[in-house]
């Protein structure tokens, strides 16, 4: 059997381009993306934590935060 006919027979039934192995349709590691970003954003600081804070109402716009010691309001 001649290489022209297993393409003519091949091509009816699948396009030449989806029988190459390298252009295949592949999942895609959504999980093993998003924890590299967020190991990369821990490293170069830029995560973004968020501040535990309890407001103060009568002294707004002060605050207390648990990393500071209790009854030292600061402006946050």
């Amino acid at each position: 059997m001649s290489l022209r006919r297993i393409g003519r027979a091949t091509s009816s039934l699948t396009p030449p381009w989806l029988l190459c192995a390298d252009v295949l349709p592949t999942s895609f590691d959504y999980e093993g993306f998003f924890e590299q970003k967020i190991s990369q954003k821990r490293t170069d600081n830029s995560y973004r934590v968020f501040n535990d804070i309890n407001r103060l109402a009568e002294r707004f716009p002060k605050a207390r935060t648990p990393t500071l010691p209790f009854g030292v309001p600061t402006i946050i």
